[in-house]
């Protein structure tokens, strides 16, 4: 009997390292998973955040900046909306 007890033990042993073994790549495993969904947060937010962004702040700046070549292209002040009457009226200012 003291033999099977102790060939017991010594199985008892090999199992209790291969479960400490197994534990060690599991938190590793949780450790990895965890890492890839805050990076995934991370990317969703560095892609998002600028869309957002250019959706509420491009809207009037591109307003301003496109302002001032309304006169030009004829979407002002009376002028022709017509883009070749205007261009026929600035050859005719040209050719005077």
């Amino acid at each position: 009997m003291p033999v099977e007890s102790n060939d017991f033990q010594k199985e008892l042993e090999a199992q209790k390292e291969i479960l400490l073994k197994i534990y060690e790549q599991t938190q590793k495993t949780r450790r990895y998973i965890l890492f890839g969904r805050i990076l995934s947060v991370v990317y969703l937010i560095l892609v998002i955040a600028p869309i957002i962004f250019a959706i509420f702040y491009l809207p009037p700046l591109f307003k301003q900046v496109v302002e001032p070549y309304k006169e030009l292209l004829g979407q002002d002040n009376g002028l022709p909306s017509d883009n070749a009457d205007l261009m026929n009226n600035l050859l005719n200012q040209l050719k005077k």
